[in-house]
């Protein structure tokens, strides 16, 4: 049997349609925190989303998906990326979101 690597670049969208027989590894990262101005008027940036990975994940058929955006407005909150929604999340920079899977603060 040949195994096919492909890698699928997931940039916006609700749903994805895993191929019948894969095995799926996952990796997304949460949209970043928009920078904003401090009381002294110097500006600043705001915190970057948190990457998160799956090694292995099981699913068959359509699947639900959120890619997280980058946060508005000063200081507005990054939104969070999910992958069936709970198997995998990457909070977006500064909404206090648990993460789900292995991750690293970006």
């Amino acid at each position: 049997m040949t195994t096919v690597t492909l890698t699928i670049f997931i940039t916006s969208g609700t749903s994805f349609t895993v191929p019948t027989g894969s095995n799926v590894s996952v990796e997304g990262i949460g949209g970043g925190q928009a920078g904003g101005t401090t009381a002294t008027g110097s500006k600043a940036g705001g915190k970057g989303g948190t990457y998160a990975k799956i090694l292995a994940d099981a699913a068959t058929g359509s699947v639900t998906v959120a890619i997280g955006a980058g946060g508005t407005s000063p200081a507005g909150n990054g939104g969070d990326t999910k992958w069936r929604t709970t198997v995998l999340v990457a909070p977006g920079g500064n909404t206090g979101t648990t993460a789900v899977g292995t991750t690293t603060n970006v």
